[in-house]
């Protein structure tokens, strides 16, 4: 089983804009299934180990496309939601999960959120603790796709903001401060420029972008 250490829910515009092409399928299990369960579950559906990718923190496995139809992976009970995988040049995963955002253009626009779900058979799940017009929704395995309830929502023209949940890896960053190299904090190498400091004395932030 690979793993991939980087887990990030994060705008489209975040993730690298190259050539996407679909190359694996997103198990998500139930957040109580254990990483030893999950390699278990799939064994059964013919899936062995040495076919996984797995976020080191998360349940959340990818397969590679087609090995097992969706259908059957959405009939375990363990599973919570499948979606697809997209790579791209540089093999960087991207995918989405079961929730879904949107924004409201009004305080007073809460009642259209739950008149819309309804239309789709999904739940509101409730608004952002940091902002009260952010609202969080989700679909299930066996209802409508995210994308698809994303791009219902967004054809109504009833919200500020429809987005889904994405997850993905980034394996490289690119830092345009002009004054990068003097911020020793976060990227200590000793330099004149930094004070003559301790070439390491910093926070590490580099592997987090």
């Amino acid at each position: 089983m690979r793993y991939i250490l980087l887990l990030a829910f994060l705008p489209v515009f975040a993730f690298a804009q190259r050539e996407l092409t679909e190359t694996h399928t997103a198990v998500f299990f139930q957040n109580r299934i254990s990483k030893t369960e999950q390699v278990v579950a799939l064994e059964k559906l013919g899936v062995s180990d040495d076919k996984l990718t797995q976020f080191g923190s998360r349940n959340v496995v990818f397969i590679p496309k087609a090995i097992v139809d969706v259908n059957t992976l959405k009939s375990v009970e363990e599973i919570e939601y499948v979606s697809p995988v997209f790579t791209n040049s540089k093999s960087e995963f991207v995918t989405y999960s079961s929730s879904f955002f949107v924004k409201l253009k009004s305080e007073n626009d809460f009642d259209l959120v739950e008149r819309e779900a309804k239309k789709m058979g999904v739940q509101v799940i409730g608004a952002n603790r940091f902002n009260a017009d952010i609202i969080e929704l989700q679909t299930s395995k066996f209802g409508i796709e995210t994308i698809d309830a994303v791009n219902h929502l967004r054809s109504t023209h009833l919200f500020e903001i429809v987005s889904p949940n994405l997850m993905h890896t980034v394996s490289d960053c690119t830092v345009d401060d002009p004054r990068y190299s003097k911020q020793w904090n976060l990227k200590n190498e000793g330099t004149g420029i930094q004070g003559n400091g301790t070439i390491g004395a910093d926070i590490n932030v580099e592997p987090a972008w």
